[in-house]
């Protein structure tokens, strides 16, 4: 889906304000995965940038481990998959 960066910045508002909303951690992350190809999309566009390092601090904020105890192997591989997308470090 390719949105012009009105649309753009509407659905990041939308994606965090679900953020805000969801009290559970391993929800929050899960909405941040559905997401992220909505900003992968615009990878390569730097006016992007300051999208991209919000989306990689809010994944490295909530990604403890133990926050992580009730998601299933799929949304494990999900959110790992999404850690390695934004090359952040494994963690014990």
């Amino acid at each position: 889906m390719t949105l012009s960066a009105v649309q753009f910045a509407r659905e990041f508002g939308r994606i965090k304000a679900r953020l805000a909303d969801q009290p559970a951690v391993d929800l929050k992350l899960l909405l941040l995965v559905g997401f992220w190809p909505v900003l992968a999309g615009h990878r390569e566009n730097p006016s992007y940038a300051s999208y991209f390092e919000e989306f990689r601090g809010l994944v490295q904020g909530l990604s403890a481990p133990d926050a992580l105890s009730d998601c299933t192997i799929s949304e494990l591989e999900s959110i790992v998959a999404l850690a390695g997308d934004l090359g952040l470090p494994e963690q014990a």
